[in-house]
């Protein structure tokens, strides 16, 4: 559910913004990735997020735009994990009639792992922003305040049917991240801009065979120029931005056997590396063909690498030093291309289609 409300007081307007999911899954999967029944999962998980902003901002065109806020946002996510022995505990070579064990005689629906955990995150905000309209030099300043709290439980757990105490955790965090940006128009269509921004991710609890670690907040300074714009007649648009991002304490999960011969000790871990950078640049263009045809075409040069993560943990638990390796998950070259087509008949139904690659 979403709810706007505007109250427009002349030179200047209240806004709320409201929203509301709740969401349920569940999943019965194959945990041995062979033939034989052996290892099961089943997990279930279900999620609540509520949000309310409100907002108070000038109205219409002024020398001077501002917007001053506040946030409330609540969250809690419920996860049922159980891992069970299937009816077979042993494998027959179909080539070679060898049988393997697989595991020890135990029953079919032994719990050899099983949790509940619940996740909550509380968080408020206040906010503000500044513009100043020079004619063509639009200067603005901005910043976010953010307490968080986070807590983490589990509860319900076995392993290998013996029961394990609960346990719990939390921790709270509080950021302020400021941001400055300035834009030149130099005609009605075109401008260049350059931004220094601040991002803030909140640190958490992570819980795993009894023990409780805490990972710190994520912050980042994002640095970015760019020119933004439209040629012929406004049938074609263009914009190129070049940016450096400068992470501390970036967040990097990780999953791992706490013990390799015992599948119940399984670990999902949040790792901070100590600090990480990504710089490049994109470009975008979007042409009128005719009334019916437009086409876009978009390229992007990423360099991405960790700058300092010396104890870094792999699959298998493994210590390693990923200091000057890229990070996972960015791509060096990144490239789309699109044909959309859009006809309306006399009748008023209309056609639309399109073709897109991405690499």
């Amino acid at each position: 559910l979403n709810g706007g409300l505007t109250v427009d007081f002349g030179n200047f307007a209240l806004r709320s913004i409201t929203g509301y999911i709740d969401s349920k899954n569940g999943r019965l999967f194959d945990q041995d990735n062979i033939s034989a029944d052996a290892i099961n999962r089943l997990n279930r998980n279900e999620g609540r997020s509520f949000s309310q902003e409100l907002r108070l901002q000038s109205s219409g065109k002024q020398k001077l735009d501002w917007v001053v806020g506040a946030l409330y946002a609540h969250d809690r996510i419920r996860q049922f994990n159980s891992i069970t022995a299937g009816r077979d505990t042993s494998y027959t070579d179909p080539v070679t009639g060898e049988v393997i064990g697989l595991l020890p005689p135990i029953p079919a629906g032994f719990r050899i792992n099983e949790n509940n955990k619940i996740f909550k995150t509380e968080s408020i905000a206040a906010f503000a922003d500044v513009t100043l309209n020079l004619d063509k030099l639009h200067l603005t300043v901005g910043g976010r305040y953010t307490h968080d709290k986070i807590t983490n439980s589990a509860f319900g757990v076995y392993a290998f049917e013996s029961p394990v105490p609960d346990i719990a955790g939390s921790a709270s965090f509080n950021d302020f991240s400021p941001r400055f940006v300035a834009r030149y128009e130099f005609s009605d269509n075109d401008n260049i801009y350059a931004t220094v921004s601040r991002g803030y991710k909140a640190g958490g609890v992570d819980i795993n065979s009894g023990i409780v670690s805490r990972f710190r907040p994520e912050k980042l300074w994002n640095y970015e120029v760019g020119i933004k714009g439209s040629a012929l007649d406004r049938t074609l648009q263009y914009s190129l931005s070049a940016f450096y991002l400068k992470w501390s304490d970036l967040q990097v999960q990780t999953n791992f056997l706490r013990d390799p011969s015992d599948i119940s000790s399984a670990v999902e871990l949040t790792l901070n590396a100590a600090k990480a950078s990504n710089k490049g640049f994109e470009l975008e263009l979007q042409a009128r063909l005719s009334p019916e045809f437009r086409a876009m075409v978009a390229f992007g040069y990423l360099d991405s690498k960790f700058d300092k993560f010396p104890e870094a943990v792999l699959a298998g638990g493994n210590a390693v030093d990923l200091t000057g390796k890229r990070l996972p998950k960015t791509p060096k070259f990144t490239a789309t291309t699109a044909l959309d087509y859009e006809h309306e008949f006399d009748n008023g139904w209309r056609l639309f289609g399109r073709a897109e690659l991405n690499f």
